[in-house]
């Protein structure tokens, strides 16, 4: 359920931890704005997602829970954080707390 149901069609399964690079070698540092995309639209049977989000070893929430019943449509949740601190990548952590953690989805948006 979202105004942008294409974004939820493809996911990364058990994605732990990333580095996303920003910045070339000779670009200043900046902020950004990191936009975090979830939705459950596994077919298999399997447990909720539940975990925590971390970027650049910061906690931006906890206990992130992303399920799907059987009988509803996957529903989107989106974990955003602004004012991240770049000088040439971020770090995004999913730390597990029980099931596996799904991401459909990361946006990098300089402010």
């Amino acid at each position: 359920d979202t105004d942008i149901p294409w974004l939820y069609t493809s996911w990364a399964q058990n994605l732990t931890k990333f580095t996303l690079p920003l910045l070339g070698e000779n670009d200043p540092p900046a902020r950004y704005t990191i936009r975090l995309h979830f939705a459950d639209t596994r077919e298999e049977d399997h447990s909720p997602s539940v975990f925590d989000v971390l970027i650049n070893g910061r906690t931006i929430e906890e206990g992130v829970r992303v399920e799907r019943t059987a009988d509803a449509p996957a529903v989107a949740k989106i974990v955003e954080a602004s004012g991240i601190e770049v000088t040439d990548s971020v770090t995004i952590e999913l730390r597990p707390k029980s099931g596996l953690p799904v991401l459909c989805a990361v946006e990098a948006i300089a402010e």
